[in-house]
């Protein structure tokens, strides 16, 4: 097994471990740091395992991404430096509701402009059948109390805030399997060659 697939399955153990983890607090974090790391390590792995054979630095640079693909790593590294060199990584869990426009009243859209930035305690309850009984709008205590539905939730981070970073790291791990594989398949028979023509065997003397 060459250098580059060992690391990475390395990857791939940690980002098993963030599915298996996914609602664990602080585990899923502290996985997410190892994978971010071992995954962005592959290709830097990858170049001095195999940059000295021919033909391997212009199949390299022939996988030039696009820009959307470069915004994509630029987030991903951007991650991997803050997590090793200034914050260690802390996910959040956001919560998308969508709220019928027929119940966004100005005095509840008012209300709710006042929460922004502060820590607040909610209650989600499924709607009973009859919901006659129900007060909804600004309450007396205060409360703001309406109907709508949740459209999504997710495990987000400061780079990647409107997107369950669980997916990311799926993504951004199938990018470089896809380049490690393709890797692999034009260039390791040729590393093995190598390899091979670099084997010495060295003689000790020993005392009878």
């Amino acid at each position: 097994m060459t250098r580059t697939k060992r690391k990475l399955d390395e990857a791939k153990f940690f980002l098993d471990l963030l599915v298996s983890n996914e609602n664990k607090d602080p585990d899923f974090d502290y996985f997410l740091s190892a994978f971010i790391s071992s995954s962005r390590s592959v290709l830097w792995i990858m170049r001095a395992e195999y940059s000295e054979l021919n033909g391997w630095e212009q199949w390299y640079i022939s996988l030039d991404p696009t820009q959307e693909e470069k915004q994509f790593l630029k987030k991903i590294n951007e991650i991997r430096v803050r997590s090793e060199k200034f914050d260690p990584l802390l996910t959040k869990i956001l919560m998308n509701l969508g709220i019928p426009n027929e119940e966004m009243t100005k005095e509840i859209e008012k209300s709710l402009e006042q929460f922004h930035g502060k820590s607040v305690t909610f209650t989600i309850e499924t709607i009973e059948e009859s919901t006659d009984s129900q007060t909804y709008g600004v309450l007396d205590n205060g409360t703001v109390r309406f109907r709508g539905k949740v459209d999504s939730v997710v495990r987000g981070i400061e780079e990647f805030p409107d997107t369950d970073i669980l997916e990311v790291c799926k993504d951004y791990f199938h990018r470089i399997e896809k380049i490690v594989n393709e890797c692999i398949v034009k260039f390791t028979d040729d590393l093995q060659r190598r390899s091979n023509g670099r084997l010495q065997i060295k003689l000790n003397k020993r005392d009878s």
